[in-house]
């Protein structure tokens, strides 16, 4: 008895959950069959944003990435510190190399390297679930060939210092509650792993490796194409009804981030500098809808929190919000 009135409420709300789910789906596509001259437009920029943005960048970074990784994993006499980033985050090995990657290569490779090493026992719950909060960001060359290019007027240099000066203060904020935290419990954060490795037991030739990297790197880039296209389709209902400007320009960016800032572009004229940077940094911070279920896509079975995550882009956005107001005055 006890165990069924337990059981109840998850049921139930799993229940409700797939009902909104399929109400929304057959919603969409009653778009998609009246509205084609609308829908199609919208999946050709879906898969144009994949093919232009996502897989020249990403797809080589997953690549190098995954052979990094691989001989990490095998070869465990490698070390691999940043002295700084050691004791400031309190980082291991593993742990500084997620930072250097994710912040280097950008979204979602972040996400990809902390799911991946949690699977092979390199970092542990904790760590993976305290790297992914503030290192699965934007890239540098997002910002640089895609942001800083719709908006000539902003200065590079300051715009990538706020942009990722943020998530670095967060992690570091965040490192000192986890450290005070598990001096008082448990001891260190980087408390030495376990060494064993789950299906990558001894390494192999140089062209094993690379085959590795890139049929590992094929199937998550794959995956985000079709993530890419669901939750794009989320912007078919914004482009039918005629919203308010600001509502629309919101709503665009917090559902897919380079939609939201190509809209915002077209409206830069309005703004000034000060402007510019409030409507579209904080939102690029925070990532979009669309970023999230990338991120779900890469951390599926890791164990890793999708809400804890959602609750730290929240928090980055909003202290990156603050920022902004405290420089403008």
């Amino acid at each position: 008895m006890s165990g069924r009135s337990l059981s109840k409420p998850f049921t139930v709300s799993r229940s409700y959950r797939n009902i909104l789910l399929l109400l929304f789906c057959f919603l969409l596509l009653a778009i998609l069959l009246c509205f084609p001259e609308t829908a199609l437009p919208l999946i050709r920029e879906s898969i144009l944003i994949w093919y232009q943005s996502l897989l020249p960048t990403l797809f080589p970074a997953m690549i190098l990435s995954n052979i990094i990784l691989y001989i990490f994993l095998n070869q465990n006499k490698y070390r691999f510190r940043i002295p700084l980033l050691s004791s400031v985050y309190h980082l291991d090995s593993y742990g500084c190399l997620v930072l250097l990657l994710g912040f280097l290569c950008g979204f979602p490779i972040g996400a990809y390297l902390c799911a991946k090493l949690v699977k092979e026992h390199q970092l542990s719950q904790e760590q993976g679930q305290y790297l992914l909060g503030f290192c699965n960001n934007l890239s540098p060359v997002f910002l640089v060939s895609i942001y800083c290019q719709l908006f000539p007027a902003l200065p590079k240099i300051p715009v990538l210092l706020l942009f990722y000066g943020c998530p670095l203060l967060y992690g570091f904020l965040l490192s000192q509650c986890l450290f005070r935290r598990h001096s008082q419990k448990e001891g260190p954060v980087t408390a030495p792993l376990p060494e064993t490795i789950s299906h990558i037991r001894k390494a192999g030739s140089i062209t094993e490796m690379i085959d590795y990297g890139i049929t590992d790197a094929l199937s998550s880039i794959v995956r985000l194409a079709g993530y890419i296209i669901f939750f794009r389709l989320f912007l078919l209902p914004l482009r039918l009804i005629e919203l308010n400007q600001t509502y629309s320009l919101i709503l665009g960016n917090l559902i897919e981030i380079t939609s939201g800032v190509q809209n915002c572009s077209r409206s830069a004229g309005l703004w000034d500098i000060r402007g510019i940077l409030l409507h579209t940094l904080p939102f690029m911070t925070f990532g979009g809808i669309c970023c999230i279920g990338q991120t779900i896509c890469m951390i599926k079975d890791s164990g890793l929190s999708i809400l804890t995550y959602v609750r730290d882009k929240i928090l980055q956005g909003a202290l990156l919000f603050v920022i902004l107001l405290f420089l403008i005055r």
